[in-house]
């Protein structure tokens, strides 16, 4: 089962001209690679994920989302976007003249503690970024003997430790803590498997351990074009991203709208990635990982030439014609293959390949829509087929972001071992869900989430699941 949490809207900041914005995130930086830009001069609308993050912030599972605040729009509008290094943070954070109150007066004192730890942190060269988020979820109908609520909590932080940044490259070290506690309800099971979703329909998760769940290197080349990463990681943080079906802490909670359902990631394992930008806009990335790490260890368990992960993405930033206006998208198509232990006879291997398809578009200056379609051999994935799409739109109230997205999938057996009765049958799974986000301060977000999940197989043949998130980053 993939697991994890992410952390949400960017902010962009020039690394030579930082800029502050006024609310406190200004000396917060990782760093992503930003080629020269072919923005055609009539270009409008949200300025989607950049081609690559050279570093990837509190996340953990999914990098950044950029998924286009009016603060990073109207950086990007000062800055234009060069063909140099911009420092980027990511994190729940919006300017005080977007957000309901201008400040954080309840939560100063988590404010207060996280700056104390950060400048601590600079004293040693290395940033810390933390973040926290609160979800409760309530389903109407749910598989045999499997409980109706779930209430957890999700914390954690991340940062980079830069050795060295000149003309040959940067090179780093990034980590990510995180972990998982149970609020009012027991930590598992989780509710993706109460209402018989082999993925997560609640992916602020991780396992309940608290522990270092990515460590490793990384380093660019040729003027920041060529970038190596080598360490333990999960592969949803450079692969299969989204502009707004990305990420479960501000956007989509449910995983199956922040991943293709068909491909089959492997929990955070020792790996390497290498990613080449061949212009401003086209940018390939493979990477090969270890596909039965557990995700709480070193990353190296179960590892072998047999158990491996590989996956080619091929990524496109597009400027389509709307109107008189040019709206910018992306369009990215992956190949993988995976060989992992068979689950269902003892000593036996399993492996197989997909195809999956992502893509996202600009259709307006607040509003943006997705789709992804995915197949794999039924054998290596836990749906053979999957479609999601939807479409997200900032502040359609004073403060409020709101996004709607439906998927299929045709869920597999190795999908329904993975849930609480894995005598599961097999069969078609649709899901819809709807979600509100309100800026309520400057680093606190909360709203509605609710869900409907229809498996007539897994007898939930209409259950709906209501749900609630609140959110903090500083």
């Amino acid at each position: 089962m993939l697991e994890a949490a992410l952390l949400v809207s960017a902010t962009c900041l020039l690394q030579d001209q930082t800029k502050d914005v006024g609310y406190g995130a200004s000396e917060m930086a990782g760093d992503v690679n930003i080629p020269l830009s072919e923005e055609p001069d009539e270009a409008k609308g949200l300025h989607l994920p950049l081609l690559d993050i050279l570093r990837t912030p509190v996340n953990h599972k999914k990098g950044a989302q950029a998924r286009g605040s009016t603060a990073l729009r109207s950086l990007l509008a000062e800055t234009g976007l060069p063909n140099k290094v911009l420092s980027e943070h990511i994190a729940l954070v919006h300017g005080p003249d977007h957000s309901i109150f201008e400040h954080d007066i309840l939560l100063a004192p988590l404010n207060d503690a996280a700056r104390f730890l950060r400048d601590f942190g600079e004293q040693l060269n290395v940033t810390f970024e933390p973040a926290a988020a609160m979800t409760f979820q309530h389903a109407t109908k749910v598989v045999d003997n499997a409980p109706h609520t779930r209430g957890l909590l999700w914390y954690g932080a991340d940062g980079h430790m830069r050795l060295w940044d000149n003309n040959d490259g940067i090179g780093e070290i990034v980590y990510n803590l995180q972990g998982n506690v149970g609020l009012g309800t027991p930590f598992a099971p989780i509710m993706g498997a109460n209402v018989g979703n082999p993925l997560a329909n609640n992916n602020i998760i991780i396992s309940k351990d608290f522990g270092l769940y990515m460590l490793y290197w990384q380093q660019s080349f040729m003027d920041d074009k060529l970038r190596a990463r080598a360490g333990k990681m999960e592969f949803q943080a450079f692969f299969d991203r989204n502009a707004i079906a990305y990420d479960p802490v501000g956007g989509f909670l449910a995983q199956n709208f922040n991943q293709s359902s068909a491909i089959p990631f492997p929990d955070y394992g020792f790996a390497g990635i290498v990613a080449y930008d061949f212009d401003s806009n086209f940018t390939a990335r493979i990477g090969v990982q270890n596909s039965m790490s557990s995700g709480i260890t070193t990353g190296f368990d179960g590892m072998s030439a047999h158990n491996l992960f590989s996956i080619l993405e091929l990524d496109w930033r597009v400027w389509e014609p709307w109107g008189e206006d040019k709206r910018e998208g992306h369009r990215r198509l992956m190949i993988w293959h995976t060989g992992i232990d068979d689950p269902f006879s003892a000593g036996g291997e399993l492996s197989g390949w997909g195809v999956a398809f992502n893509m996202d578009q600009s259709i307006s200056n607040d509003a943006a829509v997705f789709c992804r379609i995915g197949w794999g051999q039924e054998a290596v994935t836990p749906m053979r087929v999957a479609i999601s799409g939807g479409f997200a739109v900032e502040s359609v109230l004073p403060h409020v972001d709101m996004g709607v997205a439906g998927g299929w999938g045709e869920v597999t057996r190795l999908g329904r071992s993975d849930l609480a009765d894995p005598s599961t049958p097999v069969g078609d799974q649709w899901l819809f869900e709807w979600y509100a986000n309100m800026h309520v301060t400057p680093t606190l977000h909360m709203g509605p989430v609710v869900q409907v999940v229809l498996d007539k197989a897994a007898d939930v043949d209409a259950s709906i699941v209501y749900g609630w998130r609140a959110s903090w980053a500083y």
